[in-house]
């Protein structure tokens, strides 16, 4: 197996590495009371797992009974953070290496089967069995035992699949070493992916702005669990904000062998139930989108581009709206069987993922128009500035000699 492993290793390891550190800090800061230290371990563990899609699962038994339960959610703090920080050391290192870009992508897949391997192991580790007091004995319940922790296959799969995407995504920063169609489609991409960082960055800076004034003014928030989760998932609420602020409903959707369940809470029901303040959010989403939609215009080189890369933005965003609920939301699963009966329930809780691609779409729209009105007065400037400064024009070559000047005014 030939190949540049102790790099790729590199790379996995400032992955896990950085993930295993946020999660070890969070968790002592939450400071839960009575973990030994193998259990701030196994929570530790569960929560890193829990940055690359494993589910936490547990399951008991007893004599007449027996159940699982999984959980899954997305601590997106240390998801972004810990990918972030493969892709700086994983472009560092084939920059310096002076890779090509199958050599870059060998090495991407390497990175990717190591870290994949090492979340496995750390599963498996983390795995702890469990055992319910036997005063459980009296409502019919004895001897009941079980195990917590995440499935070690799927987990390591999810954190290779989400490193080498990272890492493919990565390599387009370069365009010297792409074909020619590639380099096409990455020219396309630049001014979409542009528009849709500065979106995701004012809503993460406003849930940070959110978090801090709950934690001020709400006592109950003040507990280091609570700011720990709060932390945990800042990107999260970032995400929820914008699409509740479009008009989204936050959905608890139920399936189960019972019978099905759906509730739905508007902006008028979370500003009655919840907060006043509610009604800040569709400035939230104004805010975000139009920087967005700024953020295209001003990185464009001319009013044509900018136009198109308006179009192209406002189709990212309506395709990317759906995947950002998804990684905000809250999954989980229960099967289990009492005394021969067989049940299950599937439970999601997060922002409805249509109602946000379609009010997404419509308020990225309006803000693509508004920001069309920066391109004249921009371009215009920027032409006159050309015209203005001789050594800016272009110097036209002839046969006969050198360039030649341009002509004075």
């Amino acid at each position: 197996m030939t190949g540049d492993w102790r790099g790729a290793a590199m790379t996995a390891f400032a992955v896990i590495g950085s993930a295993a550190v946020l999660a070890l800090a969070l968790v002592a800061l939450a400071n839960p009371e009575g973990l030994d230290l193998k259990e701030f371990l196994t929570v530790s563990g569960l929560l890193m797992a829990s940055a690359f899609g494993g589910d936490v699962a547990t399951g008991f038994g007893g004599t007449d009974f027996d159940v699982a339960v999984s959980v899954g959610a997305y601590p997106l703090t240390l998801t972004i953070a810990a990918l972030g920080v493969g892709s700086f050391v994983f472009w560092r290192r084939v920059s310096r290496l002076n890779h090509g870009l199958v050599d870059a992508l060998a090495h991407a897949a390497r990175a990717s089967v190591i870290l994949g391997i090492l979340l496995a192991i750390s599963s498996m580790v983390t795995r702890t069995s469990l055992r319910l007091p036997d005063e459980l004995s009296f409502i019919g319940m004895p001897n009941v035992q079980g195990t917590l922790g995440t499935h070690a296959v799927s987990t390591g799969a999810l954190a290779a699949f989400y490193l080498f995407l990272t890492c493919t995504a990565t390599c387009l920063r370069r365009g010297d070493w792409l074909p020619a169609r590639l380099r096409n489609v990455r020219d396309l991409l630049v001014l979409p992916v542009v528009g849709l960082g500065a979106v995701l960055a004012v809503a993460c800076v406003a849930a940070l702005v959110a978090a801090t004034v709950a934690v001020i003014t709400t006592e109950v928030l003040r507990e280091t669990s609570a700011i720990a989760l709060l932390l945990a998932t800042l990107p999260n609420l970032g995400f929820s904000m914008l699409f509740t602020g479009g008009g989204a409903a936050i959905q608890m959707i139920s399936r189960s062998s019972d019978g099905s369940f759906d509730e739905s809470s508007h902006l008028t029901t979370l500003a009655h139930e919840v907060s006043i303040w509610v009604w800040l959010l569709p400035l939230v989403t104004a805010l975000a989108l139009l920087a967005g939609a700024a953020g295209v215009v001003l990185y464009s080189r001319s009013a044509k581009e900018a136009r198109g890369g308006l179009l192209r933005w406002l189709a990212a965003m309506t395709i990317v709206s759906p995947l950002l609920v998804h990684f905000a939301a809250v999954h989980g699963h229960v099967r289990g069987s009492d005394f021969g009966e067989e049940y299950w329930a599937n439970i999601t809780a997060g922002v409805s993922a249509w109602q946000s691609m379609l009010l997404t779409a419509l308020w990225a729209f309006v803000a693509a128009v508004l920001a069309t009105g920066l391109i004249p007065n921009l371009f215009r400037e920027a032409a006159a500035l050309s015209y203005a400064d001789p050594l800016s024009w272009p110097q036209p070559q002839t046969s006969h000699g050198p360039a030649q000047p341009p002509p004075s005014h």
